[in-house]
């Protein structure tokens, strides 16, 4: 007879302790890349990485329409944080229009409803610079 038990779950605590010990330093772990490139890499100088920049997806192209570049910029998920303070009105307003949406079969969310409603500033800011409505808006308040 065998000195293994019957059931499944022998030997799952030690493979579970194998996962969290320290591995010494010269195990070879196996990685995505080749060895041509790792050599190659090892022979580069290490560079600092840049900070990531924002893309300038939201400048209108006159071949792309305005409402796919705008889709295409939803879909990127936003990791930034941006808080903005409203009022109780215009958190109110929002509130409606997000249930007046869902209502129609198109649920949302505030931060999306946040997000087109910026692009679309942005783009308009891009697009007509001093004539947007950015400009206009914050003309007439300091005036």
């Amino acid at each position: 007879m065998s000195d293994q038990s019957g059931s499944p779950f022998s030997g799952l605590d030690k493979a579970l302790l194998r996962s969290t010990q320290t591995r010494p330093a010269d195990v070879h772990v196996p990685s995505e890349e080749n060895d041509s490139q790792r050599l190659a890499a090892s022979k580069t100088p290490k560079a600092r990485k840049a900070p990531a920049r924002p893309t300038p997806a939201l400048i209108p192209a006159t071949s792309v329409d305005p409402l796919d570049q705008m889709q295409q910029n939803l879909k990127t998920i936003g990791k930034e944080i941006y808080y903005v303070r409203v009022t109780p009105d215009e958190k109110a307003r929002i509130e409606d229009v997000l249930h007046a949406l869902k209502r129609r079969g198109l649920r949302t969310s505030a931060n999306e409803l946040g997000r087109i409603a910026l692009n679309q500033l942005l783009a308009d800011y891009e697009a007509h610079g001093d004539e947007s409505v950015l400009v206009r808006v914050l003309a007439r308040m300091r005036a």
